[in-house]
């Protein structure tokens, strides 16, 4: 009989190289934010926040961190709409964006401390983002 291997891994490890990543995904998604106005449509640079977001999305569904995933996903799912669309972000979308950022940021802070997310304030926002999802788009002229 031969002798198993143990597969197991230890994601643990790679704990610090998650957070160090997703704490430049959040400094990227604070750049492109940033450079949205009312009267810039969706460019190259939204397309790098999508893509930041997404990357905070797969990389927290590796460590269990569900909350993190779902509101990634639902601003993933925002800035995926604009960009498709070629809207205007307007104030309202944006502010919710940016919250999204700094709460995602929050919950990336406790989790490396060790602790757990206040789940219903990821509802709470989620929902919001779900809102602007369901809102008639404004188009570009």
């Amino acid at each position: 009989m031969s002798k198993g291997h143990d597969m197991t891994i230890d994601l643990g490890r790679y704990l610090q190289l998650y957070f160090e990543e997703n704490e430049a995904y959040l400094r990227i998604l604070d750049q492109q934010l940033d450079a949205q106005t009312n009267l810039q449509p969706a460019n190259e640079g939204m397309r790098v926040a999508i893509r930041a977001a997404h990357s905070i999305k797969g990389s927290s569904g590796a460590f269990g961190f569900d909350e993190v995933v779902k509101l990634a996903q639902m601003l993933e799912l925002v800035l995926r709409q604009v960009e498709r669309q070629g809207t205007w972000m307007g104030a309202d979308q944006l502010a919710l964006c940016r919250e999204a950022v700094v709460v995602l940021r929050q919950l990336l802070v406790l989790r490396r401390q060790g602790g757990t997310a206040d789940t219903a304030e990821v509802e709470i926002l989620s929902g919001h983002l779900a809102e602007c999802l369901a809102e008639a788009p404004v188009t570009g002229v």
